[in-house]
């Protein structure tokens, strides 16, 4: 359906001019912005695709065309971001979205849900052939009676269980997820597809329920960083569902292009789309990774595959009804049988040393509360990364930190690069005389650190000598991201 609200910056039909031999250009003047919406932070898989896409659509414009990324388009509102970022552009807010195919459906668009089809998708190789195949076709025919056009679809990674051996052992079929609480991102989808596990649900913060989650779903290139609780053990060849993006565009942003606007926009896409494919880390590639970082991989063996897609027969009985979800499903379900798999990430044990729990730290001179102030430091991904942190933990906790001291009381916050902000409350005591413990307090706990300092004028140092995880890997980056000095500013 064509809207008539006019959404984009300023569109103008452009003629073509001519630059060569079967070469064309749009006119330099005037421009026009799209404004492309993402929920998801810079350093996030999906920036080269963005980056490129924007690249190629300015080049190939010679700058008539501009494309404008909102990064965290989801905003800090506790409803899904994804979700929240979608409505946007079936709204008109913005003109075109990047948005994973779990968030579609809380959207109210099922167009695309046959790739979130739990144990479906299980294969890199099976993702990227689906994801090309013209299965695709009425998927996209139907997302535009939503308003929007549908102009690439890629997959991202594959999603895992990943255990916390300290609450339980790994998650290897369907009877181990019953009674127990496992985190999965806030979609519907995902949702209905383990609570057919008999696990009950869990949203919010992973770090907040450590104590009490057996598992928590995520992909093999995040749970390294992500998840907290130190590094819990992946499921790698059990699939709950593939991380796949979709570029769409609203279609009354769409409709004011003109045809040759709309070609090099689609052009764009298409080369985007094949860019981030040809330098995609594979599930082989994210679980060596995830090895060394001093992570376990575990594989649960094809007969319990088996058993956990037998497990979700009513959810594939409901999509046996839909007129768009069902023969994608079978589509996708021949198409395993004429693919070479890429195969599951390896097993593995911890690397020496990588999870090992930090040594007893020494006794030191009796201390007291940090004096009250407010003291600010800020801190690079590329500083973070070279202390050894990991780039994924680098990119999440980069920027202008503050932490604010009141007594027994305080508050940290971190503004990140683009502008987000994160805030935590705190609390402080002096457990052994020796150094203070900060507590996350409120939606952000419980999770504590002890850490000894000194104060040199206005410059505060602390190191820290323990944490709640108790392993050195996290010990090390939580050194990081408060090594100062911090400045006393209040």
């Amino acid at each position: 359906m064509l809207r008539t609200r006019s959404l984009l910056a300023a569109v103008v039909a452009a003629a073509l001019l001519p630059v060569g031999p079967g070469v064309a250009t749009l006119a330099a003047e005037p421009i026009v912005t799209l404004r492309l919406a993402t929920a998801e932070d810079e350093g996030r898989p999906s920036e080269p695709f963005l980056q490129a896409f924007k690249s190629e659509v300015e080049a190939a414009s010679a700058g008539s065309i501009a494309v404008d990324i909102l990064y965290h388009a989801g905003g800090d509102d506790p409803l899904p971001k994804d979700a929240i970022a979608a409505r946007r552009v079936l709204s008109g807010d913005v003109d075109m979205a990047v948005i994973p195919v779990r968030a579609w459906s809380d959207a109210g668009v099922t167009s695309f849900q046959a790739f979130a089809a739990p144990f479906l998708i299980d294969d890199d190789a099976l993702a990227i052939a689906a994801t090309s195949d013209p299965l695709v076709e009425p998927m996209i025919a139907d997302a535009a009676s939503h308003g929007v056009v549908a102009l690439g679809i890629w997959p991202e990674d594959l999603r895992h269980p990943f255990t916390f051996e300290q609450n339980g052992p790994p998650l290897l079929r369907p009877d181990d997820f019953v009674g127990t609480n496992f985190w999965v991102l806030p979609y519907v989808l995902q949702t209905e597809a383990v609570e057919a596990l008999g696990a009950t649900v869990v949203h919010g913060f992973v770090d907040d329920q450590i104590g009490s989650l057996r598992g928590a779903e995520t992909g093999l290139w995040v749970g390294a960083y992500n998840l907290g609780g130190g590094m819990p053990t992946a499921t790698g060849d059990v699939t709950l569902y593939p991380k796949i993006q979709v570029l769409v565009a609203d279609d009354a942003a769409w409709s004011r292009l003109s045809t040759e606007q709309q070609g090099i926009v689609r052009d764009a896409a298409i080369s985007a789309r094949a860019t981030y494919l040809a330098q995609r880390p594979d599930d082989i590639a994210d679980g060596a990774a995830y090895c060394a970082a001093g992570g376990r991989v575990v594989h649960a063996g094809a007969a319990n595959i088996a058993a956990f897609l037998s497990a979700e027969a009513p959810i594939y009985e409901r999509l046996a009804q839909d007129p768009i979800a069902a023969p994608a499903v079978a589509a996708i379900q021949a198409l395993k049988d004429t693919i070479t798999p890429t195969g599951p990430a390896a097993t593995c044990e911890p690397a020496a040393g990588t999870l090992a729990t930090i040594p007893p730290v020494e006794p030191g001179p009796a201390t007291t509360l940090v004096p009250d102030g407010t003291y600010v430091h800020s801190v690079t991904k590329e500083d973070l990364s070279a202390l050894g942190t990991g780039d994924t933990f680098a990119g999440n906790n980069a920027g202008q930190w503050t932490i604010v001291f009141t007594g027994e009381t305080g508050q940290w916050t971190l503004k990140h690069p683009i502008g987000q902000v994160e805030t935590c409350d705190l609390r402080f005591t002096l457990p052994g005389g020796d150094r203070v413990r900060m507590e996350n307090q409120g939606p952000c706990g419980p999770y504590w650190t002890e850490f000894r300092w000194s104060l040199d004028g206005d410059q505060l140092k602390v190191t820290a000598v323990d944490e709640q995880a108790g392993t050195a890997i996290e010990l090390l980056r939580t050194n990081a991201w408060l090594s100062g000095p911090w400045t006393k500013v209040e």
